[in-house]
This record gives C-alpha cells, sequence and structure tokens, in this order.
C-alpha cells in the first residue's frame, strides 16, 4: 500500500505536480535531494525505492479510506501515529519558522520553467500559490502605521507582531536565479518573466493588504561569458559532469517576452 502510494506521488511530481505529502519523498528529513539519477530518468519506481513517506524506514505512511481504515484499524492506528510524528517533528517547526519571517526570499528559476515547458510553468505557479496562501503575507492598511509606533515606543526592540497576531511577511524578494544561462541582452526579460507570474498572485492573495515586493534578475555564479548576441562562452561539462578542458560558443535561445502558452 506505501510502495503504490509512493509511485503515485513521485508520477505526480514528475509531472511538474511537486506539492505532495509527506514531503520527504523530495527532500529527506536530513536534507537530502533526489538522486540527480533519478532526476534525469524522471522513474516513479526507482524514486519509491528509493525515498520515504515518512521520517524513517518503518515510520512511513499512506491515506486510506474510511472503509480501509474499518476493515484495518491496526494499520490505520500505526498510518495515524507515523503520520504525527512527521507532522510534529518536520511541518511544525518548519511552518513556525516560516511564519515567524517578516521577510521573505521566492527563488524563481525561469531558464529551467521555460526548458520544461508548460507543465512545469503550471507545476511552479500551483507550489507558489499553495505557498503563499499558507504563509497570508502582507498587514492591513493600519498596521505599517502601529508597527512604526511599537518600534519607536520600544527603541527598535519590539514589533507590532509581539503584539498582536498578525501576519509577519512585510517584505518579498523575488530572486529571479540562473541569469547566466541567458545572454545579457535578455536578462531583463527574466525578471519581466517572473513578473508576470508572481503579480497576478499576490494581488490575489494580498487583497488589499500592503507589502512590498521587489524583484532581482541574479545568479550564484557566473558559468559564462557574453559574446555577440546571442552567443555565450561556456565551460561545457562532460558525460561524468566534469569541466571540459576547453570553452565553447554556443548559441542560447532568446527569452521570449511572455510566458509560452504551449
Amino acid at each position: 500500500m506505501v510502495a503504490e502510494y509512493k509511485r503515485a506521488l513521485a508520477r505526480l511530481a514528475f509531472k511538474y505536480l511537486p506539492v505532495i505529502t509527506p514531503s520527504t519523498l523530495l527532500v529527506t528529513a536530513d536534507g537530502r535531494y533526489v538522486p540527480k539519477a533519478i532526476r534525469r530518468t524522471r522513474d516513479p519506481e526507482a524514486l519509491a525505492a528509493t525515498h520515504l513517506a515518512g521520517l524513517e524506514p518503518g515510520q512511513e505512511f499512506a491515506p486510506l479510506s474510511k472503509a480501509a481504515r474499518d476493515a484495518n484499524p491496526a494499520v490505520a492506528a500505526e498510518f495515524v501515529r507515523h503520520y504525527d510524528r512527521y507532522r510534529d517533528e518536520l511541518v511544525r517547526p518548519l511552518a513556525a519558522k516560516l511564519f515567524a519571517c517578516d521577510q521573505l526570499v521566492v527563488l524563481i528559476d525561469p531558464t529551467t520553467l521555460l526548458a520544461g515547458g508548460v507543465g512545469a510553468y503550471n507545476g511552479c505557479l500551483h507550489a507558489l500559490e499553495v505557498a503563499l496562501k499558507s504563509l497570508a503575507p502582507g498587514q492591513p492598511g493600519w498596521a505599517s502605521g502601529a508597527d512604526a509606533v511599537v518600534r519607536f515606543l520600544t527603541g527598535g526592540r519590539g514589533r507590532l507582531t509581539d503584539l498582536v497576531p498578525t501576519p509577519a511577511v512585510r517584505r518579498i524578494a523575488v530572486a529571479v536565479s540562473q541569469a547566466d544561462k541567458v545572454h545579457p541582452d535578455d536578462q531583463d526579460k527574466l525578471g519581466r518573466l517572473a513578473r508576470l507570474m508572481v503579480e497576478p498572485l499576490l494581488e490575489t492573495v494580498l487583497a488589499g493588504k500592503q507589502v512590498t515586493a521587489e524583484y532581482f534578475v541574479c545568479s550564484a555564479v557566473f558559468s559564462s561569458a557574453s559574446r555577440q548576441y546571442p552567443t555565450l562562452e561556456v565551460l561545457p561539462l562532460d558525460e561524468h559532469d566534469r569541466p571540459a578542458d576547453r570553452t565553447a560558443l554556443v548559441g542560447v535561445s532568446p527569452v521570449p517576452d511572455n510566458w509560452p502558452k504551449d
């Protein structure tokens, strides 16, 4: 039963629907991601055999229908215990840390989404929507003034959220990553694509509340050098993911002005 549930979750994840429970199938409790070989083959069987639906072996769980719970009360009770441990030891502490944040960084990689097609875009959009609705960022219009008063009266040591349970996230930075994968002449378009994805979501989620959102086109490393558009000079990797002996000139695809519809 658990094995089949993991295979179903793996198929969803590989179809760009990564918001699954338990999340340990994609990122283990100790922070290990899906192995690169499985990401390349996108093999649900391999992922189900490698990662767990729970915190550790012998602590996995799967959802059961009422009929299945009534017919197998011992199994149902065991799954409840395993789920409760997953929730209490992993989900709730992480959620508490997120809800305590007053500034949030949202990482978006438009180059990967463009390469993955509409399915990748829709999956990322769904994940963002779920995350933003859960975090409920922004504050009522009166909150910014009240927060300033609290900070003044406490010498900067207190915040309004210390006194009133208002949503904590006041600022959002949307980091548009992997900019070095495209020609510098097209990098501003990455920021535009991120805005086209995030701004409608924020407008819906905020519903009149206030939040500062800024967009930054960036790259963790410079893995390419600009040449005449649309050419980049790169150091390719060999079949073993090791740097090649010499650089190569590659023509990169232009970044569209809007997200493709198909």
